[in-house]
């Protein structure tokens, strides 16, 4: 996916979290950090979510959508 206007990098996080190659352009500087900060803390952003969703009753929307591993699972990998 291209994305030329990469903004606040929801886009390219979206992309990330549905396992998507992506090339994203961005001319302004403080944008490009926050993309990069979405970008660097995505999984536990993501897991956040998860466990919102599931404390109220929304069980399948993470289906297609490949969860990082927390320490304990990549520990008995």
């Amino acid at each position: 996916m291209l994305d030329c206007f990469v903004g606040s990098g929801t886009t390219v996080l979206a992309c990330k979290q549905t396992n998507r190659n992506f090339l994203a352009c961005e001319r302004e500087a403080e944008y490009c950090k926050i993309a990069n900060d979405r970008l660097d803390n995505w999984q536990q952003d993501l897991l956040h979510q998860k466990e919102w969703l599931e404390k109220r009753g929304v069980n399948d929307f993470f289906d297609d959508i490949e969860m990082p591993k927390t320490e304990q699972q990549e520990t008995l990998i």
